[in-house]
């Protein structure tokens, strides 16, 4: 009788460590994809910005993935350039999103970028 009572506590336990572990398990994989995300954000504003689009155009969006490299393939982004009252700066936000657990996630940041104006050209007769 004892070393039933023993086994059963055993496996109360070991549950409940289980139930620890696969918990451990799920956060540090959920914080994994949320500091990739926050570097993918990151080389967004930092390459992305500058390289696809000229930021003198104005207002707009871009849309996008980082790529068919396995740990980038389930990131997706999105860009909102939009005019602020000063012509020479635009206001940038920026979004990473990604699918965990059937939900899907996001990080954001936004932040403010120095343009040159486009100089006007005068017509030649």
């Amino acid at each position: 009788m004892e070393i039933l009572v023993a086994v059963v506590i055993l496996a109360l336990g070991m549950m409940i460590l289980m139930g620890l572990f696969s918990r451990l398990v799920r956060h540090q994989y959920e914080a994994r994809h949320y500091q990739q995300a926050a570097w993918l954000l990151d080389e967004l504003l930092e390459k992305k910005l500058d390289a696809e689009r000229p930021l003198a155009e104005g207002a707009g969006a871009i849309e996008g993935d980082f790529g068919s490299e396995r740990e980038r393939e389930i990131f997706r982004y999105r860009m909102e350039i939009q005019p602020t009252s000063d012509p020479a700066l635009k206001k940038v936000t920026a979004w990473v999103f990604w699918m965990e657990s059937d939900h899907e996630k996001q990080i954001c940041a936004t932040t403010l970028v120095y343009s040159e104006p486009i100089a006007s050209q005068p017509m030649s007769p």
